[in-house]
């Protein structure tokens, strides 16, 4: 499969290429205008054509680079580079008719246009990339989970921010230090611990539910209960966690020591806070 080479900055570099490839071309439009009506819509309409097959390269450019960028992708269904490149040929062939009578050189000039555009932008990808690695979709799955679940701490983190309380502050940094614990641990065995990616959102959805009950019960009378409720849940909830992480680290046949060591020292440095 062909893959077309690019850097960083690529996806607005064509954009700005064929720009200026578009302001160019616009004087061979003025072939068409001779003073009637019917001339000026003609060229209006090449040039509409000309800038959507400008737009349809541009736009396959910026998909190949990111799916040079991403670890799986799926490759594009219409290929724009390849649809644009071919709408220039089809421009470049009318505008040679107006020159020549012979059907020939007009569609050697439509055949070269073409060919020379896929020669400058390249072709769009044609095969699924990734997906076929059970190993780089678990990858890829990992990081989606942790992308996922650091929104969910910063979203926890604002919510019990806003109640200005130390011990539920505590009590939720116990949550972030769960979960980061586990995100390493994923991301030194993302095929060992891939299971736990479910049960991991399941938990921090289900601290988000009780910091929400916390929020609507912070201004009436069950504040108390509220706030003791979310602190004794949430250990629960912790603890239940992470003999869940033990026996899953058990039951994939792997040595549990790296996790027991994280358990151990987040202990360590808890207490020495306290």
């Amino acid at each position: 499969m062909y893959i077309h080479s690019t850097d960083a900055r690529q996806p607005d570099s064509p954009a700005q290429g064929l720009t200026l490839l578009y302001l160019a071309a616009c004087p061979l439009f003025l072939w068409y205008l001779d003073g009637a009506v019917i001339s000026m819509v003609s060229a209006s309409v090449l040039l509409g054509l000309f800038a959507l097959a400008l737009w349809l390269v541009a736009e396959g450019s910026r998909l190949h680079a990111a799916y040079d960028a991403a670890e799986v992708a799926v490759h594009p269904r219409l290929p724009r580079k390849l649809a644009g490149s071919a709408l220039v040929g089809v421009l470049v062939a009318i505008l040679a008719a107006t020159q020549f009578s012979e059907t020939l050189p007009v569609l050697a000039c439509g055949a070269i246009a073409t060919g020379l555009c896929v020669a400058a932008f390249g072709a769009d990808p044609m095969q699924d990339k990734g997906s076929n690695d059970p190993m780089v979709l678990q990858r890829q799955r990992t990081r989606d989970v942790s992308l996922s679940a650091m929104r969910l701490l910063a979203d926890l983190d604002q919510k019990i921010d806003s109640l200005d309380d130390s011990e539920l502050r505590h009590c939720t940094t116990a949550v972030r230090h769960v979960v980061e614990r586990c995100l390493r641990a994923l991301a030194r065995d993302p095929q060992g611990l891939g299971p736990l990616c479910k049960p991991l959102m399941k938990f921090l959805d289900m601290a988000l539910r009780e910091a929400d009950r916390l929020q609507v019960s912070w201004s009436d009378e069950s504040r108390s209960f509220a706030r003791q409720r979310y602190i004794l849940k949430l250990a629960a909830m912790i603890e239940i966690f992470e003999t869940r992480a033990r026996r899953q680290r058990v039951a994939a046949g792997q040595d549990s020591f790296e996790l027991e060591a994280d358990l151990l020292l987040d202990r360590m440095k808890r207490a020495i806070t306290d």
